[in-house]
């Protein structure tokens, strides 16, 4: 088997641990416990670029571009001082030019 269908199998996996942890964790907005639901998404968001990144022959830019987006959306929450608001919104406006 080749290493990049490894990779995606491995992928599916951990995606489907990540989402049932996601979907279990109990949290409200401002709570303790929604940090530690943010960690899942932002898991569950990465699993989702390694897939944009491999599983076609030539990657995606429109998917890579949307993962990307979505990490830094969710990333705005555990380092609020970077900035990430701006290049997000920077690039789905470079999206919409593409389109």
């Amino acid at each position: 088997m080749d290493k990049k269908k490894q990779i995606l199998e491995h992928c599916q996996e951990a995606h489907a641990l990540t989402e049932q942890c996601y979907l279990e964790q109990q949290a409200i907005k401002g709570s303790p416990e929604w940090l530690e639901k943010r960690k899942y998404l932002l898991a569950d968001l990465s699993i989702h670029m390694v897939q944009a990144a491999l599983q076609q022959d030539k990657a995606d830019p429109a998917l890579i571009r949307r993962s990307l987006y979505s990490l830094l959306m969710i990333c705005e929450d555990f380092i609020p001082d970077a900035e990430l608001l701006p290049m997000a919104q920077k690039l789905m406006e470079q999206q919409k030019v593409t389109d």
